[in-house]
């Protein structure tokens, strides 16, 4: 089984957020990429040009960037 290092949230309202997440369900704390602080808020509303989606690929490139790889 491969653990994830960075995990995508639906940032959408009346989603549970992180916070939430890790309140009310244990097995969301116990993830790698939770216990690192590897969490990113994803926007899944439709866009519907290339220039729509370029701010927010960019958003997601900087923080892979940054990222490092989790030791297992």
């Amino acid at each position: 089984m491969y653990e994830a290092d960075l995990i995508l949230v639906d940032n959408r309202e009346g989603n549970l957020q992180p916070a939430g997440l890790r309140k009310t369900k244990p097995t969301w704390a116990r993830l790698p990429a939770v216990r690192a602080d590897r969490t990113f808020p994803w926007a899944v509303e439709e866009r519907y040009s290339h220039a729509g989606y370029a701010p927010r690929i960019e958003q997601l490139a900087a923080v892979l960037r940054q990222s490092e790889p989790l030791a297992s």
